[in-house]
């Protein structure tokens, strides 16, 4: 299984209600529309805190993103097929208009991981 993480900032002038509102009832609906059969599961991740610990002391910190979305995959042919369906053709040109309605695109983090289950009850 292939999980993508991309971290999302919303684009300046934009409130985290208006970011989160056009996602939900607009970006999510192209992916599921145009992506949802390579789809596994999505998440997304709404930031409502963020801290660091240093030398075990908690400290307030500004995170460079607002959400934090998980698409999972079963493998690398329905990754590289999703990623061709948001970057290519018709169908990338509406993802890329979408995006530029509520996202600072500059600041987009996409990481592509391997994911371990350990399971409930897994060794830890």
């Amino acid at each position: 299984m292939i999980k993508i993480i991309w971290g999302l900032k919303r684009k300046p002038g934009t409130t985290m209600e208006q970011f989160r509102n056009h996602y939900e009832n607009s970006h999510v609906r192209l992916a599921q529309k145009y992506a949802g059969q390579y789809l596994l599961d999505y998440r997304r991740n709404y930031v409502v805190d963020s801290k660091i610990f240093k030398d075990r002391v908690e400290q307030d910190i500004p995170f460079g993103w607002d959400v934090i979305t998980e698409m999972r995959v079963r493998d690398r042919a329905s990754c590289d097929a999703m990623m061709k369906v948001f970057s290519e053709g018709e169908t990338g040109k509406l993802f890329e208009e979408d995006e530029l309605r509520f996202i600072d695109t500059a600041s987009v983090l996409l990481v592509e991981c391997e994911e371990v289950d350990t399971g409930p009850n897994g060794p830890y």
